[in-house]
């Protein structure tokens, strides 16, 4: 009798085990998600990172994307005049690229894109962004770096922007890394901004969602050809290997000891 019973307790704790331990493994996945927030200047910019988001995306991160810009003045390849007509279009293959790569739909801020435009609205744009840090509540901060990749005076914009809100937020978010995209000097291409392999602190491996990214690109058509398309994914594939580099600029996870000597630190 006494084994009878004991039997199905010995059973049920065993299950009530195996639950409780399932559970602290869920927890312990959950505390390593983290959030990423790539902010950019126009629809078809996440293409230069989009291998990197679409690998953390399928990891389970939360990954957000900002655009400043609809594009409204960009068309490579289409007839759509300049103007709303094109920002909507363009918007559309925004989300059409943010489900090709496993991302939340984007952000799109929907400022009229020109440096001109841009620079006027600095102030209004720095606003919104404080509003889409507090929104998403960043981990880590991609964008451009100072050069804008290819210089694009928009991309620029978003930089300064992006770095004037990560540095001090004003809000409630409180991110904790900050990187720039970064074209190494030694697959320099003509158009871009390489930067010294010296300052690249991070080599991003996303060959397994190389498809991801294809179809994200294959997204824009509004820009880009198909000969283009395949011109752009198959440097992605030849040249790049689908790795994604950045630099690492601001970061709060080990912070410096006070100095009073710019040299303090340097090596001999």
């Amino acid at each position: 009798m006494i084994d009878s019973i004991s039997q199905p307790r010995r059973v049920t704790s065993a299950i009530m085990l195996m639950v409780l331990l399932l559970g602290l493994a869920s927890l312990a996945r959950a505390q390593d998600k983290r959030t990423i927030l790539a902010v950019l200047a126009h629809p078809d910019d996440e293409s230069s990172v989009g291998p990197a988001l679409a690998k953390y995306a399928a990891e389970g991160h939360e990954v957000h994307l900002a655009l400043l810009t609809s594009g409204q003045a960009g068309s490579g390849n289409t007839d759509i005049p300049h103007g709303p007509e094109l920002g909507l279009a363009r918007e559309a293959e925004a989300r059409c690229s943010a489900r090709a790569l496993g991302v939340h739909e984007p952000l799109l801020l929907g400022f009229q894109d020109g440096a001109t435009t841009l620079q006027r609205t600095q102030d209004e744009i720095a606003r919104r962004l404080v509003e889409v840090f507090d929104k998403v509540q960043p981990d880590v901060v991609i964008t451009w770096g100072p050069d804008g990749l290819t210089g694009h005076p928009d991309h620029r914009v978003a930089s300064n922007l992006a770095t004037q809100v990560f540095q001090n937020p004003t809000g409630r978010a409180n991110p904790s890394k900050l990187y720039y995209v970064a074209w190494p000097a030694k697959l320099a291409q003509n158009g871009m901004h390489a930067v010294s392999e010296h300052y690249i602190t991070t080599t991003i491996d996303a060959g397994a969602h190389a498809d991801r990214a294809a179809a994200a690109i294959r997204c824009h058509k509004t820009q880009w050809s198909p000969d283009r398309m395949d011109q752009m994914i198959g440097m992605g594939a030849k040249v790049l290997e689908w790795k994604v580099r950045l630099r690492l600029v601001l970061s709060d996870s080990s912070k410096p000891a006070d100095e009073d000597d710019i040299l303090a630190g340097l090596g001999r």
